[in-house]
């Protein structure tokens, strides 16, 4: 009975709404897509089934992060079931974790996709005995998905070269849209779906208008104050979140920290494991922070700034409350904020000059297959993820065939290219999806703007209809804040421990290295 598996591995007594029915169909050996919200322990749909089916459970995940998160969680249960294999693992710990994935010693390997198109690691990979392929945050697959990524693509090349194992793709968040162009990316004839609403019973929502930035930050201020944490404040760049955690250090609030991807990999781990152990209480971030991070008392989340759109809204305030307990969302809106969300989209995509530069390189080389080196386009605007953008849709139209190299990319060009047909097709392509990104902040926009309940306003969005309205539901509704207004004062030594030995630290906080195997 699955129910006495779940109690003799994970301790607990029943399943959440999703997780048994996702593991029925793995076990009946059925493709899986599965939408379940973010908090509602999407892990161990597949954790489980990994120790009930022989071979190994390969789950690829965008995050270095939320690889952490899942082996440190997973160890903390007593389950040294699992181990990762990313850029930063080192030569030796890379050829011992093979070793004992070869001897049985793990039952999941969790990578990154970009991990998947290194030959030589998938030649190792091939090796194995892959019987559960998870996809954890599937939205990534789709063209129309909030975080595209061309190498997820590349997933459903690899499948049939492991040999057809189960495939499960997870997200927390997905329009109808989203979900149909998962199924035909992933390209499998046989995908069954577990669909279980994106409402969060447990979050109240709120929004607040700002007349200028100084009330906005004095809001904020006020609200972090008042609130028990531990809380995440979310905003749209590094700078911010310097900044805002500075302003509000200033401000006498204690035990906050600022992370976001400029930081050294050494320091954002610890202040992650920090955060996860209550040692910092209130964490100023980027997008990035959070995904998949299992910590479950966090009791608000304020967006300082907009999101992009509201599939990352959800994403981010469904970190509160994972423990069921009551929890807070503070949207602060600034007339105009919308304008760096404008600029951040535009540079998600090519300019009509790289285009031409790339293209023009391609056509000027007259082999129909090498190798496409970075720092020889001498345009000072590229980058991995635009040149990406460019090779995927031209592969998509037929034009060549690409793959990522240690260094560079290896090109196979399959119809001539015209400079100025290709320059038409990639700024038509690239033109609709900014539109279609501008429509999705539009929509962001009206949920802030929209006169009445904003759960209802969220589930329509994805298709939904409230069956239940909570007691705590949002500002128009009615939300009693003394639930929220309790000061928990928390001392914090973070930015002392910043200053410690980072390598004797992450070892006492991550124990994730091949030293700690044998115990």
């Amino acid at each position: 009975m699955l129910e006495e598996k779940l109690y003799t591995h994970f301790g607990y007594r029943e399943f959440r709404q999703g997780q048994k029915e996702i593991i029925e169909k793995i076990i009946a050996k059925k493709n899986v897509l599965g939408i379940l919200p973010t908090g509602a322990g999407k892990s161990l749909s597949y954790q489980l089934p990994a120790i009930l089916l022989p071979g190994i459970t390969l789950v690829i995940t965008p995050l270095i992060s939320l690889m952490e998160d899942q082996v440190y969680q997973l160890r903390q249960s007593g389950l040294r079931i699992a181990t990762l294999i990313n850029s930063s693992t080192a030569s030796s710990d890379y050829k011992h974790k093979l070793i004992r994935l070869r001897q049985g010693k793990y039952k999941i390997l969790y990578i990154s996709p970009e991990k998947l198109q290194q030959e030589f690691f998938f030649k190792e990979l091939k090796g194995l005995n892959i019987s559960l392929v998870v996809i954890d945050e599937a939205h990534c697959i789709s063209q129309w998905g909030h975080d595209f990524r061309p190498d997820y693509l590349k997933i459903r090349e690899v499948i049939p070269k492991l040999n057809n194992p189960i495939v499960v793709a997870l997200t927390a968040t997905a329009t109808p849209m989203v979900q149909a162009d998962i199924i035909k990316q992933l390209n499998l004839s046989n995908i069954e779906m577990v669909l279980t609403s994106h409402d969060r019973e447990n979050i109240a929502y709120q929004v607040i208008h700002a007349a200028n930035l100084s009330d906005k930050k004095n809001t904020l201020k006020n609200t972090v104050l008042s609130l028990a944490g531990p809380g995440i404040i979310y905003v749209n760049s590094r700078k911010s979140s310097e900044e805002i955690a500075g302003f509000l250090r200033d401000q006498g609030v204690t035990s906050v920290e600022a992370y976001h991807a400029g930081l050294p990999y050494d320091d954002r781990a610890i202040i992650q494991q920090q955060f996860m152990q209550g040692e910092v209480a209130l964490i100023v971030a980027t997008k990035a922070f959070g995904m998949g991070i299992n910590k479950k008392n966090v009791r608000y989340v304020i967006h300082f700034d907009i999101p992009a759109n509201i599939e990352s809204y959800m994403q981010e305030v469904g970190r509160v409350g994972r423990d069921g307990q009551q929890g807070y969302a503070l949207l602060l809106y600034q007339e105009g904020d919308e304008a760096l969300v404008l600029r951040l989209i535009e540079q998600e995509y090519p300019t009509e000059a790289l285009i031409h530069d790339v293209l023009y390189y391609l056509i000027n080389r007259k082999q129909k297959y090498f190798t496409f080196l970075l720092e020889e386009l001498k345009n000072s605007e590229i980058n991995d993820q635009l040149l990406e953008l460019i090779f995927f849709y031209l592969a998509q139209n037929g034009y060549l065939k690409w793959k990522k190299l240690q260094q560079g990319y290896e090109i196979t060009i399959l119809l001539e290219l015209n400079l100025a047909n290709g320059i038409a097709l990639l700024n038509q392509i690239f033109e609709r999806r900014r539109e279609h990104r501008k429509k999705e902040l539009k929509e962001m926009l009206q949920f802030i703007q929209n006169n009445s309940c904003r759960r209802e306003n969220l589930l329509k969005y994805f298709s939904e209809s409230l069956s239940k309205r909570p007691n705590q539901c949002c500002d128009y509704c009615g939300i009693d804040f003394s639930i929220f207004q309790k000061r928990l004062d928390v001392v914090t030594k973070s930015s002392a421990k910043l200053g410690w030995n980072w390598k004797e630290e992450l070892t006492k906080l991550l124990p994730i290295g091949e030293k700690n195997d044998e115990r």
